[in-house]
Parts: C-alpha cells; structure tokens; sequence
C-alpha cells in the first residue's frame, strides 16, 4: 500500500465514446443498436430499488462499489466512508485482493469537513470475472466486504473521445443492465440519453449521462446506495486541463443541508504515476443558497444547483494506463434521491 494525501479540491470528470463490441469486451457481444441519442427509457421510476448492504461497523458509513455489487469493472477503485471522528490515522492496514492474490494500490484520504473518505486505486487491474475482497483494519474491529468483478477484458480505450453523442451498449437484465462503451463501463441507474429529464439537457450536442442514487432512470442504484461509471485504460493524456459541466439534483434539499452524511458526487483518476480523488459537490456543498426547485421525473420536491463548469488542473501528470471513475452515492440514509447530468467533457 503507497499512502497518499491530496487536499480536496473541487473537481469531477467522465467519459463516454462509440462502443465497439468486438474491442475486448467479452460479454459485450451482438449489435449494438443506436446511438446513444436515440437511447429511450423506460418508465421513470420503473425498478425496484436493492436492498442496500449493511456493514455493521462503528467506523465505516458506506462503501463503493458496495458489499455484493456485481459485473464493476477491474479498474474501478474502492471509496469507504468513515464516521463522524474517524479519519485515516485511525485506519491501521487497508489489504485488498483479488481471487486470493493480493491488489498493490494508493490510499488517498479525502476530507470532507467533519468527515473524511478514503479511496483504494489499483495499480493493476483485479481478476476478471472474480470476487474481490476488501479487509481494514479500524477502531472496533476489523472490517470486510467483497464485491464481483464482470466478465470482459481489460483493454485500453479504443478511442479517447470525450463525448457522449455516440453508441452505447446495455448488457445483462432489465433494471440490472451495465452499460458499455469502448471507453467506460457504467453501473447502476446510468442513463446516456437524450431523452427530457427536467433542466438536465446536454450542453453540447443533443445526449449527456445521467446518474441516480435510486432507480429512476430504467435501472437501479447498486445495492441501493451507488451509481457509476468507470473508464478502460487511456494513454498518456499530453493536455493538463480537462473541463466538463455538471448539475446537481436532490430531494434532500433543503431539510437536509447540514447532516453530518449527505450525498456525494466523486471523481477518482489514477494512473501509474498518480492518483487524484476529490468530491465534485454534495448537498452541504451546494446548501440551500445554491438550490432551485425544479421538475426531475422520478423524484419529489427536488432541487437543483446551477450548471457548472469546472476545471481540473494537471490532468496529464497521472501517467500511462490512467482511468477515470465517477460516482454518485447516498451516504447514512437512502431515504431520499439525488442526481447528476454530466456533458461537454473536453480536454484544453
């Protein structure tokens, strides 16, 4: 394990590109129909939401992927959210392996004020299509969980194009799709679509991906909790400012400003000669200043933040085989539902 210390800037990114299902996915076979932009789905609201995975631990509030979660990529990193008074100093050994073998990786803690958030990145991918195992070493106890990686091969992005305008490929049941492009792997209730969404429209072209911590979108939340999508493995990126906008949606807003948990948007990048993890915005962050009441099918008395347009320097110091995760989470409560429409990710 290499400790690493970053100071939580603001930031966030994802990735979206033309799926290919013949470039290295092995469950992604068949056609893989329209364009994203003619991406229709079903009725809002239309699954059941999983039952979320308990820890039973004093320290650790939620993980992601959760406990049980299926098909995650190899790339995707480990977040755990610590209580109230904990933070990484308290956290003795953080082992992760896969199919018994052991996962080299960077620990990054993440303060988030009262709270602070921990994310494991891989140096190498796990198994395909195995369990992995997650074991911390923390007040009260030791702590375990494990999740399944899906069955398709870790190759590198076949085109590094930042746009959501191109196919996009579900795979899997109804309410339990993922999603695949040459590009990311989406999880849980993923949408890239075109498709009205209350003030949540593309800022470039006509499509941009949506994500919930429910099951609004024709899909379901993983373990009830989490949403995300994670990217194959890019090249060195030779520019140093990636940008994307985004806007925040939540039925927290307002009675819920100022809990201690509150739910989070979050950016993992890691490569091999760096990591970067940071909250792009939660409901405390954006507060009750920030919010208007707006119209988003599938939820109540939701609010919004306004677009933003953010900045993430030194994008091209992560190095070779880097990968972006972006994640969508309930933390304490999954009473109440929140959601993020990203789009216009380009790099300057």
């Amino acid at each position: 394990m290499r400790p690493m210390f970053w100071a939580p800037i603001l930031s966030a990114f994802a990735l979206g590109c033309e799926a290919k299902h013949e470039h290295g996915f092995v469950s992604a076979g068949g056609d893989p129909g329209p364009g994203a932009g003619g991406t229709v789905i079903d009725a809002w609201g239309g699954c059941e939401e999983e039952p979320k995975a308990e820890l039973s631990s004093d320290s650790v509030v939620q993980t992601v992927p959760p406990p049980a979660a299926k098909n995650v990529s190899v790339h995707t990193p480990i977040l755990t959210f610590l209580e109230e008074g904990y933070t990484i100093d308290d956290i003795d050994r953080f082992d992760v392996s896969s199919n018994g073998w052991k996962v080299e990786g960077d620990v990054v803690s993440l303060d988030r004020g009262e709270t602070s958030v921990l994310a494991f990145a891989p140096i190498d991918p796990y198994e395909v299509a195995g369990e992995v195992q997650v074991r911390i070493e923390a007040p009260g106890g030791p702590v375990e969980w494990a999740f399944h990686t899906g069955p398709y091969e870790p190759t590198m992005a076949g085109n590094p194009n930042l746009s959501f305008e191109n196919t996009v490929t579900p795979q899997g049941v109804e309410c339990e799709y993922t999603f695949f492009t040459d590009n990311f792997i989406g999880f849980g209730d993923v949408a890239i679509t075109d498709e009205e969404a209350g003030p949540t429209e593309a800022t470039d072209g006509v499509s941009r991906l949506l994500m919930t911590t429910g099951e609004v979108l024709g899909n379901a939340s993983v373990r009830g909790t989490s949403s995300f999508v994670t990217t194959q493995p890019m090249p060195v990126i030779d520019d140093p400012v990636l940008k994307f906008d985004y806007r925040f949606v939540s039925e927290e807003f307002d009675e819920n400003v100022g809990i201690v948990h509150d739910d989070s948007f979050l950016v993992v990048a890691h490569g091999r000669a760096g990591v970067v993890f940071e909250e792009v915005t939660s409901v405390n962050r954006v507060g009750t200043d920030g919010s208007e009441d707006v119209s988003f099918p599938g939820l109540l008395g939701a609010e919004a933040s306004e677009w933003m347009t953010h900045s993430v320097e030194d994008f091209n110091t992560l190095g070779a085989n880097s990968t972006i995760s972006l994640f969508i989470t309930d933390v304490g409560s999954t009473v109440r539902t929140s959601a993020v429409s990203v789009d216009h990710l380009r790099v300057d």
